[in-house]
């Protein structure tokens, strides 16, 4: 494998140019897109190549990990993470985040207090869980939980 065969898996994997580079020790970053470019034209691949839905960057945001914090651990901008995450729900068919309002809507299904919800996600606040609870049921024509 190549050298710019290489820097094209690694971009379609979703790291940095900047990254690349330095992995690969080329000494100049515009050189290496370019030679990237050549390469991938001369074996009838697709440039700039396409990027491989992710899921990591989907499971962080959906088990609550900040996005800022995901941006800062993937070495990416906050829009990139949401784009990643999107393209994994549209690419790999997988469900979106569940809202803090369809959670409160289960939990109270599931027979918690409104109090224990309010604990758990809404700090302490009892009304805005027992609103939550309602929106949801509401907006989704469902019956509402005793």
């Amino acid at each position: 494998m190549n050298k710019f065969e290489r820097a094209y898996i690694l971009r379609q994997n979703g790291v940095l140019w900047r990254e690349i580079q330095k992995e690969l020790k080329h000494h100049s970053l515009t050189g290496l897109k370019t030679q990237t470019k050549k390469w991938a034209v001369r074996n009838k691949l697709l440039y700039p190549p396409r990027v491989i839905p992710d899921r990591y960057a989907y499971d962080l945001y959906c088990s609550g990990m900040s996005v800022k914090d995901i941006a800062r651990l993937l070495g990416i901008s906050t829009n990139g993470v949401y784009q990643r995450y999107y393209i994994a729900i549209n690419k790999l068919n997988l469900p979106p985040k569940k809202t803090k309002q369809e959670i409160a809507y289960e939990l109270k299904c599931k027979g918690w207090s409104y109090r224990q919800i309010a604990d758990f996600y809404y700090k302490g606040e009892k009304r805005n869980a027992f609103r939550a609870v309602m929106n949801f049921a509401r907006k989704e024509d469902l019956d509402i939980p005793c």
